[in-house]
């Protein structure tokens, strides 16, 4: 099954979403709000965070446009036409500082870090609540897109180096998944799983051979999702591991 998102991938679309929220969470005579007992200070923080965010893209949007100017002024010394001196561009010019209506009037909008550890958790919170309407969700901007599931015929690409001592370590990339799952194959042995890894990278801590020799180890690895393997096993990989 496919699961959704809330969170969107670029500036205006995040602009959209809290402006949504903030409007809606507290519309109405805050209906939404006391269904899923979102207090006022939240609601603030909310509001504060979405000033917050238009002045910080619209700055954004003015260093840009500053940038792309002096740039231009800077070529036209090099290649432009010779004429008369002419002023220097100025610098870019940003929005006054943002205000928010607080219980005690209207107060400077102040950054908050961190908000968005904040605001997932409150999406979480209701999402969670027994009383959640998907519908509630659309209104408030938090349902947020279809994300398909991965690929079933997934193979992964599993590359591998040596570690400082000698011991393979493989890489491969996780992308949406838990882990994956890592067998090997030493001559005059069966494939055997060694272990599960959550991360990039997998150390491998098997024996080397005996000290002067050399072996051909064969590594296989599998995704896991929700708990199950998932997907096609790797190619094989081989490496020549000296004792």
């Amino acid at each position: 099954m496919s699961k959704k998102s809330f969170m969107p991938r670029n500036d205006e679309e995040i602009r959209v979403m809290l402006a949504t929220f903030d409007s809606n969470i507290s519309g109405n005579g805050a209906v939404l709000a006391a269904k899923y007992n979102v207090t006022a200070e939240e609601r603030l923080r909310v509001a504060r965070a979405l000033a917050v965010w238009q002045w910080i893209v619209g700055s954004l949007e003015a260093l840009r446009n500053a940038a792309a100017s002096m740039a231009t002024t800077r070529d036209s010394m090099l290649t432009g036409t010779p004429v008369a001196p002419v002023a220097l561009p100025i610098g870019p010019v940003f929005s006054p500082i943002p205000t928010i209506h607080a219980p005690d009037g209207p107060v400077a909008a102040l950054l908050e870090p961190g908000f968005f550890t904040f605001f997932s958790s409150l999406v979480s919170r209701i999402k969670g609540d027994v009383r959640y309407e998907e519908s509630d969700g659309q209104l408030l901007g938090i349902e947020g897109a279809e994300v398909p599931p991965p690929d079933p015929q997934t193979v992964p690409v599993l590359l591998a180096d040596f570690f400082g001592n000698g011991q393979p370590e493989l890489t491969c990339k996780k992308g949406p998944f838990q882990g994956y799952d890592v067998w090997m194959r030493r001559p005059g042995q069966e494939t055997r799983h060694i272990g599960f890894s959550l991360a990039r990278n997998y150390r491998v801590e098997e024996p080397r051979p005996t000290p002067g020799t050399a072996e051909i180890w064969t590594f296989e690895v599998q995704y896991r999702y929700q708990n199950a393997p998932f997907g096609q096993k790797s190619q094989p990989l081989s490496l020549t591991v000296r004792g």
